[in-house]
C-alpha cells in the first residue's frame, strides 16, 4: 500500500501532465509561432514550455527535461490527449494546486485537457 506522501506525489505528477484548457496541436503551433514559445500552466501548478524543433513540438519541464509530442489530438470525453515520448516531472512534487482545489471545492466545474500521457 502507498503511504499518504507517495500518493500525494503521484497525484501531483499526474496533474503536472494535465491543463485546464482545450489545446489542440493547431492551437499550440499557432501560439509557439506567434511568440517563439508557449507557456502552459499545469493543473499541478507549475509550467511547461512548448517550443518547435523543425516540425516537432517539444515540451520542456522546469528542470529542462524534454519530451516530444508523438501523437496529437486524440479525443477524450473531457478534452484532448497528446502522447509524449518521455515523462515530464514537476520540480516540486509536493506542490499540487489541483489537489488543493479539490479539498476546497467551491462548486466550479473545470474542463480538463490532457497535455500528454506516456505509453
Amino acid at each position: 500500500m502507498m503511504d499518504d506522501q507517495n500518493r500525494d506525489r503521484n497525484a501531483a505528477s499526474m496533474n503536472y501532465l494535465m491543463v485546464e484548457e482545450r489545446l489542440t496541436e493547431e492551437d499550440l503551433r499557432s501560439q509557439i509561432q506567434a511568440n517563439g514559445t508557449h507557456t502552459i500552466r499545469t493543473m499541478q501548478g507549475e509550467n511547461i514550455t512548448a517550443v518547435l524543433d523543425g516540425d516537432e513540438i517539444i515540451l520542456r519541464d522546469a528542470s529542462g527535461n524534454e519530451a516530444r509530442i508523438i501523437e496529437t489530438d486524440s479525443g477524450a470525453s473531457d478534452g484532448v490527449v497528446h502522447v509524449i515520448d518521455r515523462v515530464l516531472m514537476p520540480s516540486d512534487p509536493g506542490q499540487n494546486a489541483a489537489g488543493n482545489r479539490s479539498t476546497n471545492n467551491t462548486g466550479t466545474n473545470n474542463t480538463t485537457t490532457n497535455t500528454g500521457n506516456s505509453r
